[in-house]
């Protein structure tokens, strides 16, 4: 499927080769985010580099001069997308504004000075710099450091082998990310500290459930009196016991099962996205380990619950009704209603309670005080306490320590604080201050005494100052709230710059004064040095950008006068390894096991001709790489929620839609896919995109003007899948819309009107778990031999389907970008091929 995928981007690609299209445009083609075949569609992403490590290229024909065929090697993100574009294609006339983290990649950087971050909201988190990977787990605290390149499994863990020093600039970047404590795990402190708060959390979970049954059961007792109200009291005390304890625990046998499966804790808006999502939910990549695993734990669960309320039921001793709560603490002289459980047995065998005599005198306070305090401490003041001590606790301790059923009653309460006070960095930039003091006391021939002392002190500031970007992970929101800073780090409103500056000319020129100034801390998480920009507000990366500075790692051909076209391809589970271009002859991972074979021939034909990405990385899943790519947000730190839930009306966001519709572009959103999922149909609407193409528009195009029937879509043609519409299709379909987009446009130039250039963003699907879901016509026709890469492996079948269907992609991305060569669209368009995410 992956083989398939590639093989219908091609086709695509070709098509507009062919068209001449790919001279007007510009094509960018990334992948998302990933799936793993190799644990037989299991959820790879907490495990492997494959799940978040992807392939990017930018397609510019007959642009980019001398860097045709460049590679770009160092660590790069989805979110520095917008800004590059925004450098390519120039910024509209007075800026635009935007609120992403990412930096223009047209820009030079020295290798290895960058830390970019990728994450799997449901608990883990990368920081990549060059090729080294950090990969941290928020539940647990373990770090693993490897090279990403080198070691692509993970195999061999560098961090024993740093220094202190350099250990903790590593912690350092990590919290930058994600503001988490680092913390030693597994130690005896950390162990007693989670046992003895989640012990306190069920006691006070345990005191709320009996106090229930009590009630339950009181209220039964007093329907007994009668044959037939016994036989309805016994039915409704096992319904409301097995309902009871049923409510109460399986929260907890869910999250059991979750966290050996999936490494996540359980909450009940996974069950209100499963019932939101529930068309789409049996395209969710399970396995059958864990299929097993969920099976017999709820079947273990079901038969417990039986049982106990059997003996509810049947049990006198487990009547509650003749034992009050405050029994626990007070003396049975001030207990009330009742002192004994003891009861007369009737001739049938059922239990009368045998209330006594003795009830508190009407006015007998002192009774009723002291049950109320009791009452009031353990169902009000011991919860309060709990509750203090989860938030005053580690990460780690009150992760450990969580009680479900009880973290859910009281709103996710119990759940601990993800914000850390982080200071931030000191800057250093290059400034020239003069006065004619300076100048007096400079003379030739201390010139290029001073020129070496003033290049030493730039360089050592610079190794004591390392310029870290900051990229706050609860920057979730963008606007809505601070624009994802934490509280604590808003304490520091600002911060002092050194800066030094450098004599580059011959005396009597002014000599160099160091100079304080004061930034806001925002300024910290946005890459000053390149981009030019004007803040819009106080605690907030929202601003307005006005433009690009620094030396040229690369350069395209633009004309303001003759706009290009920009097209975003976003392939469905494209993962860095597929491409024997993007990793190399020598294979250092043994990733291709010898063989000389690509899986992806389309991409790396048409990243040959562009500018390659090959340490690009992305954050699982989906619609949190939209966030990313779209947006240059670091996405939304939650398990069931994203940026794009719910629609997010609320909540403004400034992205490559508002640039280009500033630039006086016409944006579109196509995909083959359903759109209804996570609100994309929503929210991709009201954040910037004119049109909107998903499964319904494609499946009615192609009816009307590709002559495909109805039945062809789930019949034995397999047209489409039940994700949406088939790769083959959807390029078709987008071809066909940019050669007429581009007829018109060049129509609009020949009357003398603007050109009007067209801004789209095209997402595939086929590729999509589980991998054998295919047309008729591919499934029969011959396909490249994969065998090298998948035989002798646990999920070979698995693999087969995968490899096969990415290919697929990849041949129909190619066509279209050979058709739309053909048709002239290239020359006018840049086409940025991204991942939507790994495999």
């Amino acid at each position: 499927m992956r083989y398939f995928a590639d093989v219908e981007m091609g086709k695509f690609l070709d098509r507009m080769e062919k068209e001449g299209i790919l001279n007007d445009t510009i094509i960018v083609i990334s992948g998302d985010h990933g799936q793993g075949p190799e644990f037989g569609n299991d959820v790879p992403e907490d495990r492997d580099v494959s799940a978040t490590r992807v392939a990017g290229a930018i397609i510019a024909e007959g642009r980019l001069g001398s860097a045709v065929g460049m590679v770009i090697d160092d660590a790069t993100e989805q979110y520095d997308l917008l800004n590059t574009l925004a450098d390519i294609t120039g910024v509209p006339e007075g800026g635009f504004e935007q609120d992403g983290v990412g930096r223009s990649l047209k820009r030079k950087m020295a290798f290895g000075e960058r830390t970019v971050y990728s994450n799997n909201p449901t608990r883990k988190m990368s920081v990549v710099r060059g090729h080294l990977r950090l990969r941290y787990d928020k539940a647990t605290g373990s770090m693993l450091l490897h090279n990403a390149d080198t070691d692509h499994d993970m195999k061999h863990d560098l961090l024993p082998d740093l220094t202190s020093e350099e250990r903790e600039q590593w912690i350092t970047r990590r919290d930058a990310g994600r503001r988490i404590n680092c913390e030693k795990h597994y130690t005896v402190e950390l162990v007693l500290q989670a046992l003895g708060l989640g012990f306190l959390q069920d006691v006070v979970c345990a005191t709320y459930f009996a106090c229930t049954l009590w009630v339950v059961d009181s209220i039964a007792a007093k329907c007994s009196g009668q044959q037939h109200r016994r036989v309805a009291s016994r039915v409704v005390t096992f319904v409301l016991s097995w309902l009871l304890f049923v409510a109460v625990m399986a929260p907890f046998v869910a999250d059991l099962v979750l966290v050996r499966t999936r490494g996540m804790r359980f909450t009940l808006e996974l069950v209100v996205m499963a019932v939101e999502e529930s068309e789409h939910f049996a395209a969710v990549a399970v396995s059958s380990s864990e299929i097993s695993d969920a099976t017999l734990s709820v079947t273990e669960f079901l038969l417990v619950a039986t049982f106990f309320a059997i003996v509810r039921t049947w049990a006198a001793w487990a009547d509650l009704s003749a034992w009050n709560p405050t029994h626990a603490v007070l003396s049975s002289e001030d207990s009330l209603l009742y002192l004994a459980v003891s009861g007369s047995d009737d001739k049938d065998g059922s239990r009368t309670p045998a209330p006594t005599s003795r009830r508190p005198k009407p006015n007998d306070c002192r009774k009723y005080f002291k049950q109320s305090m009791v009452v009031l401490a353990g169902l009000v003041v011991l919860p309060l306490i709990v509750v203090a001590i989860s938030c005053a606790s580690s990460p780690l301790v009150a992760y450990s320590a969580l009680n479900t059923t009880l973290n859910e009653l009281f709103a996710h309460a119990l759940e601990p604080t993800m914000d850390l006070q982080v200071t931030a960095p000191t800057i250093i930039e290059t400034v020239v201050e003069s006065t004619e003091e300076n100048a007096a006391s400079y003379s030739p021939e201390n010139a290029e005494q001073d020129d070496r002392e003033n290049q030493s002190s730039r360089s050592e500031a610079a190794r004591d100052n390392s310029q870290e970007r900051v990229h706050d992970s609860s920057h979730k929101n963008s606007n809505n709230d601070g624009q994802g800073a934490s509280q604590q780090s808003r304490q520091n409103a600002s911060h002092t710059i050194e800066t030094t500056i450098d004599s580059e000319t011959a005396a009597p020129t002014p000599k160099p004064s160091v100079k304080s100034v004061t930034i806001p801390w925002v300024e910290s998480f946005i890459d000053f040095e390149t981009e030019e920009h004007t803040l819009l507000g106080e605690n907030t990366l929202h601003r307005r950008t006005t433009g690009f500075k620094g030396d040229l790692a690369f350069d395209v051909n633009v004309s303001d006068d003759n706009p290009p076209n920009v097209l975003v391809i976003v392939v469905e589970a494209f993962r860095y390894h597929d491409s024997h271009y993007l990793v190399g002859e020598k294979d250092p991972s043994y990733l291709f096991k010898g063989s000389n074979i690509t899986v992806t021939p389309s991409f790396d034909k048409w990243a040959k001709r562009g500018i390659a990405l090959r340490n690009f990385w992305s954050s699982w899943r989906t619609s949190r790489s939209v966030e990313s790519l779209m947006f240059a947000q670091l996405p939304y730190d939650s398990v069931t929620k994203s940026g794009m839930t719910g629609g997010q009306h609320n909540t403004k966001l400034a992205g490559l839609p508002q640039l280009y519709s500033a630039k006086g572009y016409e944006t579109f959103f196509t995909t083959g896919c359903l759109t209804d999922y996570d609100g994309w149909d929503s929210f991709l609407p009201t954040h910037g995109f004119d049109t909107v193409w998903s499964r319904n528009e494609m499946m009615t195009i192609a009816e009307n003007e590709l002559g495909i029937r109805h039945d062809q879509w789930h019949g034995e043609d397999h047209r489409g899948l039940n994700w949406g519409v088939h790769d083959d299709l959807s390029f078709r379909i987008l071809g066909d819309l940019m050669v007429n987009k581009t007829k018109e446009q060049r129509a609009r130039v020949e009357s003398g009107e603007p050109k009007k250039p067209l801004y789209l963003n095209h997402y595939t699907i086929s590729s999509h778990v589980d991998y054998k879901q295919r047309p008729k016509w591919y499934d029969e026709a011959k396909k490249p031999n994969f065998s090298a890469l998948y035989e002798g492996e646990e999920y070979a079948d698995n693999i087969k389907n995968y490899l096969e269907m990415r290919y697929f992609a990849d041949v129909e991305m190619g066509k279209f970008l050979d058709r739309m060569e053909k048709e002239g669209i290239l020359n006018d368009t840049i086409i940025v091929p991204l991942l939507l995410k790994g495999v």
